[in-house]
């Protein structure tokens, strides 16, 4: 099996100071990722840097969904329909741990909305014909509450049922960079491109600032990409000061509650409670409950987005509609988060009319820029966007070949093309897990989240057996990760771990605090931490979260 894992931040730093590359990518989301698996994987001498943390923005701020987009045809966008459903497919094979099918069902309770419905099902079902074994079906009423014992059943006609895919965001990320380092690409997280490098008013490269140590560094590349999502438009006015915004943030925001309030295994779309011809998602995820999205214009600090007032009280009153019987408050909320979606700059239509398409700006000093997209098409947009920066390299004599891309070959987290790979691995793991101390069902989230790197954890379990005990007794989630994530994720501050690498912070009852002192140890323990530096670390999340992810 391949391990696969990023290098320590240290050598990685050592190697984009002293080393020129083809590529240099600014941006450590989805799409930067993305671009830096395809660019390396075509044989290009890769660098990615990041500001924050691998997925810190909009990429780990999702509704955990890779989906087709029924919405979007609503707004007659057919062919983002059926790209994203193509690619829905297609990483259902690559990453089977991280894309699993998810059925949805949509509880009508106006005759207007089920005939809106079921002529978009249809369309959903045509569109995504070729790539989507499984046609939406029409439940009865009955069915539906037996379906979801909680549901209102007051008014309710009938129910269709759809067939999407649920993923875990960041983890797609982390699972994307390290295929990327796979091919020898270098990134590194906490590294921020402070300005950027010209000569003869060409890009050539960026100097960057580490924020751990404080140290600053120039690194040289060919060609310079700005895959930054919604902090695009700072990147390209440092390259050209008057440059036009081509980034309209809009605002989506999701709470997330215990199971217990409202027990479904069973996914919903249903309408908002504003008649403003919306919909929440309601979503099973691990222990708890997701449910979102917003989608607003966003004025504010793209650093810091917070859920505010009214966007609670929207999911919040919209849920209770459809479940009376929960009477949801503010206190039911385990966490909140904001993203910003980067959307084109369209004008004055409103977010939600703003398509999700991507689109790619090339300045006139080389820099290539990304803008728009999704989580579901990233592989796309970064196939996409090689092909026109390679294409450009070519023009300017900086490369000689254009090989074609083979994300489409790549598989995720080491999986290899069988049948049934997930559940083959599970299997095999189970008896090594056992003579560990570990539970099935915790091996079985050890291959969901990690692929066949669950055999690095159990090395490390078998060099500390007391590894295996589990952070908090409700989530699955064991100290021997935390080890891990160090080691091959190069997580670097607290919050790295209980809010991206787990979700430990969205999905316990008091967002992790309670585990965060024995993770601030375990990750001291491997990075040399001082017992200054650990409640420093400590202080450090609680104010953030607080700040970013908690509802008062």
């Amino acid at each position: 099996m391949t391990k696969l894992a990023l290098e320590p931040r240290d050598q990685a730093i050592k190697k984009l100071q002293q080393e020129a590359f083809d590529i240099l990518i600014i941006g450590g989301g989805i799409t930067g990722v993305g671009a830096a698996q395809d660019a390396a994987s075509r044989g290009l001498k890769v660098a990615l840097i990041e500001r924050g943390d691998y997925a810190i923005g909009t990429s780990s701020r999702s509704s955990k969904l890779i989906h087709g987009g029924l919405r979007y045809l609503a707004q007659g966008n057919f062919r983002v329909t059926y790209e994203s459903c193509a690619e829905r497919a297609l990483l259902q094979d690559l990453a089977p741990h991280l894309v699993k099918p998810l059925s949805f069902l949509v509880p009508i309770y106006r005759l207007g909305h089920g005939l809106m419905v079921f002529t978009g099902l249809w369309l959903y079902d045509i569109v995504s014909m070729v790539k989507n074994s499984r046609f939406h079906q029409r439940v009865s009423a009955k069915k539906a509450c037996e379906m979801v014992p909680m549901l209102e059943s007051q008014g309710l006609h009938l129910g269709f049922l759809y067939h999407d895919c649920q993923t875990n965001d960041s983890r797609l990320v982390m699972e994307v960079i390290k295929s990327a380092a796979s091919y020898n690409a270098i990134s590194c997280n906490y590294l921020e491109a402070s300005d950027l490098i010209k000569e003869q008013n060409f890009v050539v490269g960026a100097k960057a600032k580490d924020l751990i140590t404080g140290q600053e560094i120039s690194i040289r590349a060919k060609q310079v990409i700005n895959a930054t999502g919604v902090w695009l438009d700072k990147m390209c006015q440092a390259d050209e000061p008057q440059s036009n915004s081509k980034v309209r943030p809009a605002k989506g925001v999701h709470i997330t509650i215990a199971r217990s309030r409202i027990p479904s295994q069973q996914a919903l779309l249903f309408e908002s409670a504003y008649n403003d011809k919306r919909s929440l998602f309601f979503i099973p995820w691990y222990e708890g409950i997701i449910i979102g999205t917003t989608d607003t214009d966003f004025k504010g600090n793209i650093d810091s987005p917070l859920a505010s007032d009214e966007d609670i009280k929207y999911i919040i009153e919209s849920t209770n509609k459809v479940f009376p019987h929960a009477k949801l408050t503010n206190k039911d909320i385990l966490s909140s988060y904001a993203g910003l979606r980067p959307l084109i700059d369209e004008g004055s239509k409103s977010t939600k009319d703003i398509s999700r398409e991507h689109r790619i700006f090339e300045s006139n000093s080389g820099l290539i820029s990304i803008a728009g997209g999704k989580l579901t098409t990233y592989r796309l947009m970064a196939n996409q966007l090689m092909d026109v920066v390679l294409k450009s390299m070519k023009v300017r004599n900086l490369i000689k070949e254009i090989n074609p891309t083979i994300t489409d070959k790549i598989f995720l987290s080491g999986f290899t093309p069988n049948k049934n790979p997930v559940k083959l691995l599970q299997t095999l793991t189970w008896p090594k897990a056992r003579k560990l101390g570990i539970d099935d069902s915790v091996a079985d989230h050890l291959v969901e989240d990690y692929g066949t790197n669950v055999e690095e954890i159990l090395s490390i379990v078998k060099e500390q057996p007391d590894l295996s005990a589990l952070l908090t007794p409700t989530l699955p989630f064991i100290q021997a990760e935390v080890i891990y994530c160090v080691r091959a994720e190069q997580a670097t501050h607290l919050d790295d771990f209980l809010v991206r690498r787990s979700r430990i912070a969205f999905l316990s009852a008091d967002q992790g605090v309670s585990v965060a002192s024995s993770v601030a140890h375990l990750m001291g323990q491997e990075l040399n931490w001082s017992q200054s530096k650990i409640e420093t670390e400590l202080h450090r999340y609680k104010e953030s979260f607080a700040t970013q992810y908690q509802v008062t």
